[in-house]
């Protein structure tokens, strides 16, 4: 039974190196959001702009997410003009704490669409 021994100094400093690495990404994780987006392939993307049903479940639409996101940038729209000017069709965004509680949505049918009687979403004027 070998029982407890010190460390050697290689040993302590990957140590500490590893201890270090795994404080700063817990602090970051305090301070920042997670950012979970779908952007629709392009049969969705014309349906939606057409005013027809979107395939919510769609197999060839992606759910992405965007770790380490600043609030600040969350709530002014600089993540979401970021992820438009780059897909140009996302569908919705949502930030969520490092709890996992929601801290944020966005739905680009609730922000330039509403439903008519159908249920089909249709231009605001």
């Amino acid at each position: 039974m070998a029982g407890n021994k010190p460390l050697s100094h290689e040993e302590f400093k990957a140590y500490r190196k590893e201890r270090d690495r795994l404080n700063k990404s817990f602090e970051t994780a305090k301070r920042t959001v997670k950012v979970m987006y779908k952007s629709l392939c392009p049969a969705c993307e014309y349906n939606a702009a057409h005013g027809k049903k979107i395939i919510y479940n769609c197999p060839h639409c992606r759910v992405r997410y965007w770790n380490n996101c600043s609030p600040l940038q969350v709530k002014n729209g600089h993540i979401l003009t970021a992820l438009q000017n780059h897909y140009g069709n996302i569908e919705w965004l949502k930030a969520f704490n490092p709890d996992g509680s929601l801290f944020y949505e966005w739905r680009r049918h609730e922000q330039r669409y509403r439903q008519d009687i159908d249920g089909r979403w249709v231009p605001k004027e």
